[in-house]
């Protein structure tokens, strides 16, 4: 009866977690020793657009990956990447390209089977949809861990020069990840002209109400000076060869933000979060780091100025230990797994 439901459902979700913890864990290894080949895929599906018809580039906003439901039930885990306009769900299908990643699910593949293999012994109390319920579950873990590896993977420089030159001339360098259909997440922001402070200053406005929306953007050479960016989601956001001068990040979250050949002067970062922050050859003059919180965050050939001695201990100084943060992070085994705010 119904009892019995209950108890056979307790038992199989007890039985996936068990059977997920190690599949999980094998996964994500698997994912960072091939990172490199991850990306590879990923770059090489962005450099198929180039056919796209001339009459649908015009209306192209950004470039989106998603993963479908229906590709999940038919057993199927690739990416599709599309170039979408602002109205996309108001349009018929776009062209498409995919990235296949199937040979990196081929643990989530016998976990399914081992877990259809021993839904059999319920007496039809376990359906196929209860087991594809935790298939689902485990599987969108699995791209959420893709979206964030991609992310740190497309920082590096060698990279973006890759990825401008893939991306036809028509596309507007904003790379967005999610479910299909879904807002997404912006997880790489480039241009070919960076934007300066006074598109940052209209942004800062901007975000009151969109509170994700500077995440991962990319900020150029320009004096950014008296700014207020306290309490924003500053997520992997970049700034290059930048001055920044009294600036307010107070409170703000700077996880794995990117701050590359900055002058950084008379800013406050009074309780601001730079765990897993980058600073790569900037220099430091009379800040203030009060209560900031330093966690894997790496300093190349630079050092912030007046940080207390505990601080100093969450800092690291070498691309080995930034890598192994990465992987420490990604598996949960160091802070809180992932992305911090809960999304991609």
């Amino acid at each position: 009866g119904r009892v019995r439901r209950q108890e056979a459902l307790e038992r199989i979700n007890s039985l996936g977690a068990e059977i997920f913890r190690e599949e999980g864990r094998r996964f994500w290894e698997q994912l960072y020793e091939r990172r490199e080949d991850l990306t590879r895929r990923f770059r090489e599906s962005l450099g198929q657009m180039e056919g796209f018809p001339v009459s649908f580039r015009q209306g192209c906003r950004y470039l989106c990956g998603s993963f479908l439901w229906t590709e999940l039930l038919a057993g199927r885990y690739r990416l599709m990447v599309q170039a979408l306009g602002e109205g996309y769900m108001k349009e018929p299908l776009q062209p498409e390209v995919w990235v296949e990643l199937e040979d990196f699910f081929s643990g989530l593949l016998a976990a399914q089977k081992l877990l259809e293999k021993e839904g059999r012994y319920f007496g039809g109390k376990i359906s196929r949809w209860d087991l594809w319920n935790l298939i689902r579950k485990q599987a969108v873990g699995h791209f959420l861990a893709i979206a964030f590896l991609l992310r740190f993977q497309l920082q590096k420089e060698e990279n973006q020069k890759e990825v401008k030159e893939l991306i036809p001339p028509w596309a507007p360098r904003i790379l967005r990840l999610g479910e299909y259909m879904g807002e997404g997440e912006v997880i790489l922001f480039l241009d070919s002209r960076p934007e300066g402070a006074k598109r940052l200053k209209e942004l800062l406005k901007r975000s009151f109400y969109s509170p994700f929306l500077l995440q991962s953007h990319f900020f150029g050479p320009d004096r950014y000076q008296k700014l207020s960016a306290r309490e924003r989601q500053l997520q992997y956001i970049a700034f290059q060869g930048c001055r920044l001068e009294q600036m307010d990040f107070s409170g703000s979250s700077l996880w794995g933000a990117r701050f590359s050949g900055c002058e950084i002067t008379g800013c406050t970062f009074l309780g601001a979060d730079l765990a897993m922050a980058r600073f790569e050859n900037c220099r430091f003059q009379g800040n203030d780091w009060e209560e900031a919180r330093f966690l894997d965050t790496l300093c190349l050939s630079c050092l912030p100025d007046g940080i207390s001695g505990e601080q100093q201990e969450g800092i690291l100084t070498q691309e080995e230990q930034y890598d192994r943060a990465i992987f420490l992070c990604g598996t949960g085994q160091d802070g809180q797994g992932l992305h911090p705010s809960g999304r991609v």
